[in-house]
């Protein structure tokens, strides 16, 4: 069932009906959700988010992302830190 539209209108109905490839489902992902749990909790513990991005061998932007809950906010778990 094709519609007539942009490149941007397609863009815009994928995400609506939630077709895209989201996290460990996208094909070109480092990150597995055992680890997002982990970035959590070494971040949640005080770790420089520097530090994380070289430990997963990621850019710093993704652990600011993650941080920020922009991506892999559908991971539950992580980031409790020390009590």
């Amino acid at each position: 069932h094709l519609w007539l539209g942009t490149q941007q209108d397609n863009v815009a109905d994928m995400m609506k009906k939630r077709r895209q490839a989201v996290g460990e489902n996208s094909s070109n992902t480092k990150l597995r959700p055992l680890d997002i749990r982990i970035i959590r909790d070494q971040l949640a513990n005080g770790t420089p988010q520097r530090q994380v991005a070289r430990n997963f061998n990621v850019d710093h932007s993704t652990i600011v992302a993650i941080k920020n809950g922009k991506t892999w906010g559908h991971v539950i778990g992580g980031g409790r830190g020390k009590k």
